[in-house]
């Protein structure tokens, strides 16, 4: 099964990818924040190019961006189709018009917050910022576990078409589809149980450790600052 790895292009060489991972998530946390919260049409649109000039600035293949973004393209559209019809048509255009730029710039300042460094070295950036280490357990295990769920879901329903299964929507189809979601489940519980022991015998103490140590360069301190101060304006201009 192919995993959507964000952290695909984490070799690449930027200035995002030279950067501290925890300035990046502390300021472009920030960012992202004000944008957010942000009702000005004009400072939104000011994120949206800061947030597009920062992906410029990362390197990453735009394919990349736009696979991972095609879905918030088409969540944003339903807005535009919606608002008209519940608002005034030119106030309704104006509001979807916000909150379009504002999904698409929070999640195109994801792709330079995480995607330019390694995933383990991410969560090893947000357990030194102090944030709960079972949390940031979840993260860990959400991520890699996630799809490995989803691969065995897709091969249960495989080998039931197989035998001959037609889906209806009938009693016979709701009690197949019962007793798979049993079995998943049972599945699940089992290869948990195999994954904890075999965590355990490999060392695994409850937190990320890696070779790499974290050290903050003064460019990573001016490369913050400019970020935070992007962050302001946008918060006092609107």
């Amino acid at each position: 099964m192919h995993l959507p790895e964000i952290d695909r292009y984490a070799y690449l060489s930027s200035v995002f990818h030279r950067c501290d991972p925890r300035v990046k998530i502390v300021s472009i946390g920030a960012l992202i924040f004000c944008i957010a919260l942000s009702s000005d049409i004009r400072m939104v649109s000011l994120g949206f190019l800061v947030a597009s000039f920062f992906i410029f600035l990362s390197r990453l293949p735009l394919s990349f961006i736009f696979i991972h973004l095609r879905w918030v393209l088409v969540f944003v559209l339903f807005f535009f189709l919606i608002m008209p019809l519940t608002h005034h048509p030119v106030e309704g255009l104006k509001l979807a018009l916000l909150i379009g730029l504002r999904a698409i710039s929070c999640v195109l300042l994801i792709f330079p917050m995480i995607g330019t460094d390694r995933f383990d070295l991410t969560l090893k950036a947000l357990q030194s910022l102090r944030v709960p280490n079972k949390l940031v357990q979840l993260f860990m295990f959400s991520y890699r576990y996630i799809f490995v769920f989803f691969d065995e879901t897709r091969r249960m329903f495989i080998a039931v078409r197989a035998k001959g299964h037609n889906q209806r929507l009938n009693i016979q189809s709701l009690r197949i589809v019962a007793h798979l979601i049993g079995m998943l489940l049972i599945r699940a519980y089992e290869r948990t149980s195999k994954i904890y022991y075999a965590m355990i015998s490999r060392g695994y103490t409850g937190r990320i450790e890696t070779l790499e140590e974290f050290r903050i360069r003064p460019m990573d301190v001016v490369i913050g600052f400019l970020i935070v101060a992007c962050a302001i304006f946008i918060t006092i201009g609107g």
